[in-house]
């Protein structure tokens, strides 16, 4: 019967032979890929089910470390209870990473001694090799996770290991090194950021910013000095970092970056004027406004308001909320405001045209 049919599959026409034999292949390989899936999830699901049983058997006694008194738990001999049971356990990744993270969890919702326990059971536990391992030798997700329980135990004395992968190929990898570098070092880190290559995303800026923060003027030198990089991503990051801390002695090197081809630097740098400068800069500001972007001119117009108290730029200001559009103009009109009296407003809002007379009334309202 086999042989009949093949005979008949070969008296065919040979683009029917070419369908045929092509949907074969394609159902093979479907089911090959399907027994595949099956298997890697079957195989997910164990070892997320043996991950399950290990912290149902050992977050008990974490707890009894954690909340009983020192003198009612025997602490060394639970660690070796622990010991025990991760001997055994802790073979696959999947068994670590749950315990690492159940522990970061912990770690994350809790303050003070309890903290401090969770701390001294992680190292206990000597869980900082295994991550360290983590770090070395795993896939670039295994690398985050493990500099991310690095920095939240404060393991710092693998601080060199982590500042290795700060700038790393890896986005996620070298953002969480960074982040971690500074929370385990210090102003040791800060001095590494200046050597980084790649782009630095304004969310990592952020993020870093708020951890720089806690170490202020100690790392001045550091973030003055990553204005003469050549990654203009950490040029951004000085700048905000000068307007958050307030450091005046910054504003020597600022005014160079009104000019920048990159128009995230410009605005910084007009509103690091703004906020650091003083009225002999209001000069340099207008001497590029008409050929920047509105962003950047509502920007300019802001950083008058705040330096122009004796208001030598009010005709300036003026002409801009006769001529400019809409935007612009109010911005300027919100810049007047703060250098002229509510009677001044008025009297220079009689001589507008209608539709401009709605800036000064929307600035004057706003302002009440």
């Amino acid at each position: 019967m086999i042989t009949n049919w093949w005979d008949s599959f070969l008296e065919k026409d040979l683009r029917f032979q070419v369908v045929i034999a092509f949907s074969v292949i394609l159902l093979i390989v479907s089911i090959a890929l399907f027994i595949i899936v099956l298997r890697l999830r079957a195989r997910k699901s164990r070892a997320d089910r043996k991950a399950s049983e290990l912290i149902d058997q050992i977050e008990p006694i974490i707890l009894s470390l954690i909340y009983e008194e020192e003198d009612e738990v025997d602490w060394d001999h639970e660690i070796v209870n622990l010991r025990n049971i991760l001997t055994f356990s802790m073979y696959e990744f999947h068994s670590y990473a749950r315990l690492s993270d159940y522990l970061i969890q912990l770690h994350k919702q809790l303050e003070g001694d309890s903290a401090k326990k969770i701390e001294r059971i992680y190292r206990d536990l000597e869980m900082p090799p295994m991550t360290l391992k983590l770090l070395k030798d795993g896939k670039w997700h295994h690398k985050v996770k493990a500099i991310s329980a690095l920095s939240e135990f404060r393991i710092k004395n693998y601080l060199f290991e982590v500042i290795q992968y700060m700038d790393h190929p890896q986005r996620l990898v070298r953002d969480e090194a960074q982040f971690g570098a500074i929370v385990l070092g210090g102003k040791r880190a800060t001095g590494s950021i200046v050597k980084l290559n790649y782009e630095m995303s304004k969310w990592q800026q952020l993020r870093l910013i708020e951890q720089c923060a806690q170490l202020d003027d100690e790392i001045k030198s550091d973030v003055l000095s990553w204005m003469n990089s050549q990654n203009e991503s950490l040029i951004e990051l000085a700048l905000r970092m000068c307007i958050r801390m307030g450091w005046y002695e910054a504003i020597e090197n600022i005014p160079r970056f009104i000019s920048h081809k990159r128009e995230e630097i410009r605005l910084l740098s007009v509103e690091a004027i703004g906020e650091l400068g003083s009225a002999d800069l209001i000069s340099e500001l207008l001497h590029r406004f008409e050929v920047e972007s509105r962003k950047v001119q509502i920007r300019t117009l802001m950083a008058i308001g705040e330096l122009d108290a004796d208001g030598r730029a009010s005709d300036f200001l003026r002409g801009q909320i006769m001529y400019a559009d809409y935007e612009v103009a109010l911005a300027a009109a919100h810049a007047l405001y703060e250098t002229t009296s509510d009677d001044e407003m008025r009297e220079f809002s009689a001589r507008l045209e209608e539709d401009r007379v709605v800036l000064i009334e929307q600035v004057l309202y706003g302002a009440v």
